[in-house]
C-alpha cells in the first residue's frame, strides 16, 4: 500500500483584500489571485525566485506591486547571503483580476 507525500505547508505572508479580488503570497514564492465573493482562484503566478514578503495594488488596481525578500520563516539558518532583495511590478491584466460570469 502506497502512503501519498504529505503536502509541504509555507507560511502565508501577505492578504490583501480589495472591492474587487483577494490575493495571497507565501514564503514559497507563490502569488495567488482570488475572486472574493465567489471564493475560486482567478490567477497562479509561476512561483518567485524568494519569499514575497509583501504585496500592495495600486489605488486603481492596474498595478499590484510585490517584494521579493528573505521573510525569516526558516530562522537565521535559511538566510542566504547576497540573496536579492527585489520590488516587481505587474501590470494587472482585465481577466486576472476581474470576476467570472457565474454559469447557469
Amino acid at each position: 500500500m502506497e502512503r501519498s507525500q504529505p503536502a509541504v505547508r509555507c507560511p502565508l505572508n501577505c492578504v490583501i483584500i480589495t472591492p474587487l479580488i483577494k490575493c495571497t503570497t507565501g514564503s514559497d514564492g507563490t502569488i495567488h489571485f482570488w475572486d472574493k465573493d465567489a471564493r475560486t482562484r482567478l490567477k497562479t503566478f509561476e512561483p518567485a525566485p524568494g519569499p514575497i514578503s509583501t504585496t500592495s495594488f495600486s489605488r486603481n488596481g492596474n498595478i499590484f506591486a510585490y517584494a521579493v525578500s528573505y521573510d525569516w520563516s526558516k530562522g537565521h539558518s535559511g538566510m542566504t547571503p547576497g540573496q536579492p532583495n527585489k520590488i516587481m511590478l505587474h501590470a494587472c491584466k482585465d481577466e486576472e483580476v476581474r470576476k467570472r460570469p457565474t454559469r447557469k
